[in-house]
């Protein structure tokens, strides 16, 4: 039994790592520093392993940081295996069978109209993105949610993380509206 769950995680962290080692296609930087005081640079990277014929699989990766904001929570949530399998099979149904249907995603998980979206049917992690449409999805951070807590506010270090993704998406946004970023319809990104 115990070389059977030996097994099992070995596999997990190969099946995992896995993903990491993607070619960095598709950068686009968002830096604002002319524009605003309070807004964060980044650059969105398109997951390459991740990505299939359904769908586009984007993060981000922040200024002064090495790696993704996925990355990122799949590493602080190690602990998890069992959610973080459920969380990778998602991605890659969405990714290559039936894109990313908004059923996938619980809407309004912060406030209403704010980009932010969370991975439906995770266990206690969430996981929160930015939906486009069907073809393409941004995935970024989140955490663990205890028992007994209702909201990701009342939890300040699930909070902290859905702040970061609240100011991903908003940038995302401006960028969008602002013809800088234009996300097309076979979930491509094109810059401006």
């Amino acid at each position: 039994m115990i070389e059977e769950a030996t097994a099992k995680t070995v596999n997990f962290s190969f099946f995992f790592h896995e993903f990491w080692l993607y070619p960095k296609k598709n950068c686009i930087f968002a830096n604002c520093e002319e524009k605003q005081s309070n807004c964060m640079n980044f650059e969105i990277i398109e997951i390459g392993k991740m990505t299939g014929a359904r769908a586009h699989v984007y993060s981000v990766i922040l200024e002064g940081e090495e790696k993704t904001l996925l990355e990122q929570f799949f590493e602080e949530n190690k602990e998890h295996s069992k959610d973080l399998k459920k969380i990778l099979r998602k991605i890659h149904v969405m990714a290559h069978d039936v894109g990313c249907r908004k059923s996938f995603f619980k809407e309004g998980e912060g406030s209403w109209a704010d980009g932010m979206v969370a991975l439906d049917g995770t266990g206690r992690l969430r996981l929160y993105a930015i939906y486009f449409h069907d073809a393409v999805i941004l995935l970024g951070t989140g955490g663990y949610k205890p028992p007994g807590v209702a909201a990701y506010q009342d939890y300040p270090p699930l909070n902290e993380k859905a702040q970061k993704m609240k100011e991903v998406a908003k940038e995302i946004y401006r960028m969008i509206i602002s013809k800088e970023l234009k996300i097309n319809e076979d979930g491509t990104l094109e810059v401006f």
